[in-house]
């Protein structure tokens, strides 16, 4: 109680602070949805296609700094799975 003054302590100053980060996080992608449904639902071929592969493009750079900003390593990952798997050779003696 004496860090914050209150008897809920740090954690729901955190969760105060945190609120509206996250809600323009939803808020983005919920436009983001509209925005592809409006544009993907009725449009020329051209129009389709520059569009989409302009939204490919900013979703894998999304997923991309999702993943490394996480620390998730996907080749580290599989490298190691891999090596579990990886079938031992018999070791013959001299």
């Amino acid at each position: 109680m004496k860090t914050t003054g209150s008897a809920f302590g740090t954690k729901a100053l955190a969760t105060v602070h945190g609120l509206p980060y996250a809600m323009m996080l939803w808020g983005m992608v919920y436009f983001m949805l509209a925005f592809s449904y409006q544009v993907f639902t009725s449009t020329s071929t051209i129009t389709l296609a520059t569009t989409g592969s302009a939204f490919g493009l900013v979703v894998v750079f999304a997923l991309w700094l999702t993943y490394a900003a996480r620390d998730f390593h996907m080749l580290i990952r599989l490298l190691a799975w891999l090596r579990a798997r990886r079938p031992r050779a018999k070791q013959t003696g001299p």
